[in-house]
């Protein structure tokens, strides 16, 4: 009998999981269908794998709460979650990952996420952290 791992089966969600968020982040963005030779020249796979790894650096697990942190990074700033105050927030473990991002929604000022937006230059960024292509 073929026995699968925990480890196994999360890398398999994993990749679903990525393959999911690639094509709505790409079609988001460029407001259309995107092709498969589209989706390889951006790195979006890249940024949305690491995203997930900065997110689980936090206590961050479920599907909604990685999508929401990588559509941050990748929307937002790559560095959003590095504000002071947003920080405290999204590292908060006495509070459950939903429970963090409502109290983003209710707490954090659009001046505070502006401030966000401005944390670091993105492709600067983007390239010390995504391999090299």
């Amino acid at each position: 009998m073929l026995k699968v791992h925990r480890d196994q089966q999360v890398a398999v969600a994993d990749r679903a999981f990525v393959d999911m968020v690639e094509e709505y982040v790409a079609e988001d963005l460029l407001k259309r269908r995107v092709s498969a030779e589209e989706k390889a020249r951006l790195p979006l796979r890249g940024m949305i794998e690491h995203a997930m790894a900065v997110a689980r650096g936090y206590g961050w697990e479920t599907q909604r709460d990685l999508m929401l942190f990588a559509l941050n990074m990748i929307t937002i700033n790559p560095e959003w979650h590095r504000h002071p105050k947003i920080q405290g927030i999204v590292a908060d473990r006495s509070l459950s990952p939903p429970a963090r991002r409502e109290k983003l929604l209710r707490e954090v000022s659009d001046a505070e996420w502006q401030a966000a937006a401005e944390m670091a230059d993105e492709d600067d960024y983007w390239s010390r952290h995504l391999p090299a292509s």
